[in-house]
């Protein structure tokens, strides 16, 4: 079954191999698992902060950056949920560039030109999502 007909021998990249897929695999669980984790940490921090703070403190305003630079020594509960969601949505992101830094380092062209696209794509979906 395992027969190569091109005149090339195997490529034999280093994550050919059930090695190499789990090692890979382990190291992009765990990334996930801890982005995760600190996501969970800094939002049940924010919502601990609101749930304590003063009932009269809030915004009235449409939340940007500007808000948030504005409100957020009055609002630091605010300010950890929306770290917390950020480092949710990162992580993620964060998963695509290790896989593509390992594919690249390991010679594996064909998986970090897939990789490179899908990075590429959620770069192009967050400015279309930034600007509108």
């Amino acid at each position: 079954m395992g027969v190569n007909l091109s005149d090339s021998p195997p490529r034999g990249g280093a994550l050919e191999d059930a090695a190499g897929l789990g090692q890979l695999s382990r190291r992009l669980g765990r990334l996930l698992f801890y982005g995760v984790a600190l996501s969970a940490v800094l939002l049940s921090i924010g919502v601990l902060l609101v749930a304590l703070s003063d009932p009269s403190a809030t915004i009235r305003t449409p939340l940007s950056s500007h808000t948030l630079l504005a409100w957020g020594p009055a609002l630091p509960g605010i300010v950890f949920i929306l770290a917390g969601l950020v480092v949710l949505v990162a992580t993620p992101v964060a998963r695509v560039i290790a896989s593509l830094r390992t594919f690249l380092v390991q010679g594996e062209r064909d998986y970090g030109t897939l990789v490179a696209a899908v990075l590429v794509i959620l770069g192009v979906s967050a400015l279309v999502g930034w600007w509108l």
